[in-house]
């Protein structure tokens, strides 16, 4: 599975919407549409990362739930980083233009690039 950063910014922005009380879960089966199984084989790749908190449950016949997903401090300044449409899209023509996989090193270094080339 390759990491689709463009899931992965619409999902963070997605849970920092919620407030305290509200959960947000993917389930295998629940899902019939292949992006919205995308979204959560990110989601998956974020908690393992940390940062999301919630609930893993993989199931017997191969499914898998994520349940309750919560940002933390990591997952808030990952969204910090991609939030802006027009810094991500900088961001990604940055990547393309010198060859850079997007990986989260990279996007913070392009970053600071990216500022500078939409500030001048």
């Amino acid at each position: 599975m390759k990491r689709d950063w463009d899931v992965i910014r619409n999902l963070l922005i997605s849970i920092e919407t919620l407030t305290y009380s509200d959960s947000f879960d993917l389930d295998t089966h629940e899902l019939d549409d292949p992006q919205e199984k995308i979204k959560l084989e990110m989601a998956d790749l974020l908690l393992a990362k940390g940062f999301f908190t919630g609930e893993r449950v993989p199931y017997l016949d191969g499914g898998l739930g994520l349940y309750n997903l919560k940002l933390t401090w990591d997952g808030h300044e990952l969204l910090d980083t991609l939030r802006d449409q027009n810094v991500w899209n900088r961001i990604k023509e940055i990547s393309k233009e010198k060859g850079v996989d997007l990986t989260f090193e990279s996007i913070k270094v392009m970053l600071s690039l990216a500022l500078s080339s939409l500030l001048v």
